[in-house]
């Protein structure tokens, strides 16, 4: 016998239904009571079989990428969104909608780049950094972190420029510097290294103050849209990126 789908929203106010009748078709008892749905019940259609299909894949994403025969960025966004609706995690901390996001693709603005580059990934990539770990990096703006970390650190995509002109006004390569445990005019966090520019132009501090150091990563970032080469204690441009700006 074909059975209709519980609803969990009334169709005319969009209010939570309850149930209040239980029935047995095989005596025709009924239970009247003012029963609460689970939080399964609530779930729509597409979050429902997506749950089915990540436990049919015991978690294991890779394959319930080739599964689905959809993108690892999307099955991501997907299990942020089932996440959500279990009130497991909150919509803050979901992944990007790039789908809307409009962007020059001719403009040379490192910003412009790299949001470029988070569309074609469908807004969520993991980022190996020069000592070789990963990073999850989301669109929402750049949200740096870990799904166990504390929190998260979000940067505004003008951040990538104040580092490319930096690189520019010094001839295509500076130090990247040092923020750990140093203030803003001292030796490793100058004027003239990218943890200072930061430091100075991102969070408009003053010598003498302290600031966060984001270098590892947001250099990460810029290397894997082809902007910069990540050297030892220092970044370059790369060719690719100036011969984009015809410099």
């Amino acid at each position: 016998m074909n059975m209709n789908k519980m609803i969990s929203k009334c169709p005319v106010c969009n209010s939570n239904l309850k149930i209040t009748t239980l029935h047995c078709n095989e005596c025709g008892l009924e239970l009247k009571n003012d029963f609460e749905q689970s939080i399964f019940d609530k779930l729509s259609s597409e979050n429902y079989s997506f749950l089915l299909e990540f436990l049919r894949c015991q978690g294991n994403l890779k394959l319930l990428q080739d599964t689905l025969g959809i993108s690892y960025p999307l099955v991501k966004r997907k299990l942020n969104d089932l996440l959500v609706a279990l009130e497991i995690k909150s919509i803050d901390n979901q992944v990007q909608d790039t789908s809307e996001w409009t962007v020059n693709k001719m403009s040379t603005k490192a910003s412009d780049i790299i949001k470029s580059k988070f569309m074609e990934c469908d807004g969520i990539v993991n980022i190996e950094t020069s000592s070789g770990k990963f990073f999850e990096v989301n669109a929402d703006d750049i949200s740096i972190g870990s799904e166990t970390a504390l929190h998260k650190v979000r940067y505004e995509y003008r951040v990538f420029d104040y580092i490319t002109e930096l690189l520019m006004q010094h001839g295509g390569q500076a130090r990247k510097g040092a923020g750990r445990n140093a203030r803003l005019g001292e030796p490793n966090c100058t004027d003239d290294t990218i943890v200072g520019v930061i430091g100075k132009k991102y969070y408009n501090k003053k010598d003498g103050e302290y600031t966060f150091d984001p270098v590892f990563i947001l250099v990460a970032i810029m290397e894997w849209a082809g902007i910069v080469n990540n050297k030892r204690g220092y970044v370059e441009l790369t060719e690719e990126y100036k011969t984009k700006i015809g410099w």
